[in-house]
């Protein structure tokens, strides 16, 4: 067995070493995007059409309360190398407000990122709102460092029966 296991890691990492042809592929459009400047354009288009939405919210306080937060989060990406200088400066990395009294915020291709006043509104801290943040910059194209796995939850021989629930990134056991 552990020749299948070793086999098929192998394989995998021969797969991630593989740069890939399509930057993403968009159901809702006609073609592939093939480069950053693919996402970017499309990201311009839905841009234009956002601002054009009523639910659109152009307010400088809150937009520079939303700024402040997402600026240290994007300079601290690219000296850590997780945005690479291409997409720092090709993207415009646009944090804007939706009025929508829903917990909720998204990404836009090309760097754009929408928040929900309700998101604003039910976050108890800072720390929060740069948490949801910080998930919504890491999008198609954004290198993520990982590490190699760590078992943090050790089964015990002798314990009688285990549960494993796989999820995300990792298998948590439950005892």
């Amino acid at each position: 067995n552990y020749r299948v296991v070793a086999t098929r890691e192998a394989e995998q990492q021969a797969e991630l070493a593989r740069k890939p042809e399509i930057v993403a592929s968009v159901p809702y459009f006609e073609s592939d995007i093939f480069d950053l400047a693919g996402l970017l354009r499309l990201g311009d288009q839905i841009w234009v059409e956002v601002r054009r939405d009523p639910s659109y919210l152009d307010d400088p306080v809150l937009a520079d309360y939303l700024n402040r937060l997402w600026w240290p989060l994007v300079d601290a990406a690219v000296r850590r190398g997780e945005i690479s200088d291409d997409m720092r400066q090709l993207f415009p990395w646009q944090a804007f407000l939706i009025r929508d009294r829903s917990i909720n915020a998204f990404a836009l291709p090309g760097g754009y990122v929408g928040v929900h006043l309700g998101l604003i509104a039910g976050t108890a801290s800072r720390d929060e709102l740069v948490s949801v943040l910080a998930h919504e910059l890491f999008q198609e194209g954004t290198s993520i460092r990982t590490g190699v796995p760590r078992n943090l939850f050790p089964l015990h021989i002798g314990q009688r029966e285990t549960l494993l629930i796989g999820g995300g990134i990792g298998i948590t056991p439950l005892l």
